[in-house]
């Protein structure tokens, strides 16, 4: 008999394939699905940690989802799944800074990763940053040296061999330009992630490369280092 967790695992590899087929709509319905099936079962204490988890997770698929619709080109509704992304990342963050021993930083940095798609001077200002109808307003230099520290912690012992926590950290860095990219991915590369690890990372970064900002340069050599370093399979 499957279990909760089967259940939403199946959704969401039904909502992957969706989202690959560029079937978008379809993706987010899914999604909402499993995100229905998690919040049901999250008052179970047996279940609690895990469909916490879940939650983190499917959001996440989520805000990714909405991220992907709104860069297709030409999309005229770019700003609106933006917004919807941006939402999606913070209730991601929600269940993942929450007391439901989540350890990660996917939705922390994902959710300022979206904002700054949506507004890529926010990170240049001093202060809050309006993002849009019902989006928390955020400082994103704030936010992102917070993120930055909260990612070195989980570095130093719980995370430490984790490749995903040391791509997390060296966006950071330079988004914040602490560190050039390619002493920034250092600690990434050094981990030997799978070719999967670096498909998602250049998903985060190329958009990056493509704004009309200050850090277009930095990102399309970054963008060419890694796809140069990139497993082949």
């Amino acid at each position: 008999m499957a279990t909760v967790s089967d259940e939403i695992l199946a959704l969401k590899t039904q909502a992957k394939n969706r989202r690959d087929l560029r079937r978008y709509s379809k993706a987010v319905e899914i999604l909402e699905r499993a995100i229905e099936l998690a919040k049901n079962n999250i008052n179970n204490e047996e279940l609690r940690s895990q469909m916490a988890q879940e939650l983190v997770d499917s959001y996440g698929l989520l805000g990714g989802v909405e991220r992907r619709w709104a860069l297709e080109p030409d999309n005229e509704e770019r700003k609106e799944h933006l917004e919807k992304s941006i939402r999606a990342y913070d209730a991601a963050y929600k269940y993942e800074s929450g007391d439901y021993g989540v350890l990660n930083s996917y939705g922390m940095l994902n959710r300022l990763v979206s904002r700054l798609l949506l507004k890529p001077e926010s990170l240049f200002v001093e202060g809050v940053s309006e993002f849009g109808k019902d989006v928390e307003p955020l400082s994103m230099r704030e936010k992102l040296e917070e993120s930055r520290r909260n990612i070195e912690t989980q570095l130093s012992r719980p995370r430490r061999d984790d490749y995903w926590a040391a791509a997390d950290l060296a966006l950071v860095n330079v988004l914040l330009e602490k560190q050039d990219p390619i002493s920034a991915y250092a600690g990434f590369i050094q981990k030997s992630p799978p070719n999967y690890a670096f498909k998602s990372v250049l998903d985060v970064v190329r958009p990056f490369a493509q704004l009309q900002w200050k850090l277009a340069e930095t990102f399309e050599a970054l963008t060419a280092y890694l796809e140069q370093r990139m497993p082949t399979s």
